[in-house]
Formats: C-alpha cells, structure tokens, sequence
C-alpha cells in the first residue's frame, strides 16, 4: 500500500471520517473519488480525509531490501547514529548511541520504533542503524550534512532529515488547508446527510401546503353539510305530506261507496212506497 505525508490537520466531520496533524505518516488504502481517501493512521484508526490535506509517495519500481534481520529470537533493535529533535506529536526524539525497539521499516523515510522509556514514534531512517549490522561507532556521515551539536555538546554529522511540506514562497510554515477543500469537498456522510436533511425540508414543506389547503376547504365543507341536512329535513317534509295525501284520498274513496249504497236503499224504500 502507499504511504503519503499529512500537508494540514484535518478534524473529521463525520463518523466516517477520521482527524489527522500536519506531518503525520498515513497509509492509503484506496482513493474514493470526489477529493476524498481512505488511509490508516499511525494509531490504527482509518477513515476517510480530503485528498488535497495528504502528499502521496512517489512509487519506486525497485526499492531497496530492508536490512535483513540477525539471527536469534526477540524483536530487532536499532541504534541513533545521530541526534534528532522530533518537530511533530507522532514523531520520537533521538540521541546519538540510543538504542530502540524496532517496530516497523516498512517506509524507506521513517521508521516506527519504541525506545526505552516505552514511548513510540516515527523517526528519520537515515539517522538509525540495525544494531546487529554496523556498530554506531563505525558509522560514517552522509556526504555533504549539516553539522548538529549533541546534547552532549559535541559536534556530529547528521543526514538532512526528510523536510515537511514547503510553502510557495519557500520558507517552512505552517500551511493553511486549501480554502477550497473546506467548502466545496465534502465527504459522502456529510452528502447523505444533507440529502435527508433537504427531503425533511421538502416533506415539511408539504405538510404545510396540506394544512393550507384543507383550511381553506373546511368552511367549504361545513357549508355543504348545513345543505345536506336542509336537503334531507326537506325531503322528510316531502313524504310526510306525500302520506298525508293517500290518507285523505283512501278517506275520500270510503265515502263515495257509502253515499253510493245509501242511495241504492233509498231508491228501494220510494219502489216499495209506490206499491
């Protein structure tokens, strides 16, 4: 996997993402896409990160074996062949004859190593030697190295240590994170999230298109049910009226065949008194 160098902090936005400080090594695991990359910390934790706020690597076709380790049991120590001022919080501090557990070489800049008050760190691979391999007192300088006074007051040669990113106007300072990236890139999570939060937005919106229309409707409907229940009272009159009617008619009939048969008996009395 390929390793690159943290050119800014970052503070993770979301649960996908994970917090990384300037100089910081990391390992990639793979580009997402949209400005952002999975890597691994020094810690362990992986996450995702702006692509812009990391330096990749550049790939060797052929890098150099690691120094094989000496026979027997036990992990692999190393020894400071110089001293070192760690500049950064994953970074560890050296003096020249100290011996360390080595703990990863896996990059050809930094080693990750433990030295014997249990603390680990990242520190310059030039600066250190397998133990088992060159004596440190045999060690011989780099050509060409700035001359670094010891904590014990001697001079010694010290190889230039791999240098954090630059800015444009050469100097070494503290870089600000590209204003783009704080803006316009941002992780899939915060995208997620923000499509939710705009169908809510959206879903409440038509809520209250409802609530509107159903308040203008209400008086409509009341109105229509103060007709329906003038319609049917009406209707009920109707019918009542309606059975009021074929009594009285069934009451008219009744009478006529009454009157009908009282004349029949009175035309019979007048045929018998005119015997």
């Amino acid at each position: 996997m390929a390793h690159a160098t943290v050119l800014y902090d970052y503070a993770p936005t979301a649960p996908d993402e994970v917090g990384i400080q300037e100089g910081d090594i990391v390992t990639i695991i793979k580009h997402e896409g949209d400005g952002w990359s999975e890597v691994r910390t020094t810690a362990g934790k992986q996450g995702l990160v702006p692509t812009s706020y990391i330096k990749e690597h550049p790939k060797k076709q052929a890098p150099p074996p690691q120094p094989a380790p000496v026979a027997g049991n036990g992990p692999k120590q190393i020894v400071a062949k110089y001293d070192y001022q760690a500049n950064q919080g994953s970074n560890l501090s050296l003096r020249q004859g100290e011996i360390l557990t080595l703990l990863e070489c896996s990059n050809n800049d930094w080693w990750h190593a433990r030295n014997s008050s249990n603390q680990t760190g990242y520190v310059p691979a030039s600066y250190v030697e397998i133990k088992e391999s060159t004596p440190a007192s045999q060690s011989t300088p780099p050509a060409a190295a700035p001359t670094v006074f010891s904590s014990f007051g001697m001079a010694s040669a010290a190889p230039q240590t791999p240098k954090p990113p630059m800015s444009s106007g050469g100097s070494q300072s503290s870089l600000s994170p590209p204003k783009t990236s704080t803006y316009t890139t941002k992780s899939p999570a915060m995208l997620r999230r923000e499509k939710s939060e705009e169908e809510e937005r959206e879903a409440q919106q038509e809520i209250e298109r409802i609530k509107h229309a159903t308040a203008l409707l209400e008086p409509r409907l009341r109105t229509a049910e103060q007709e329906l229940r003038e319609a049917e009272q009406t209707e009920a009159k109707l019918l009542q009226e309606l059975n009021s009617l074929k009594t009285k008619n069934q009451n008219e009939v009744v009478d006529r065949d009454r009157m009908r048969d009282l004349l029949d008996r009175l035309r019979q009395i007048e045929t018998l008194a005119a015997m």
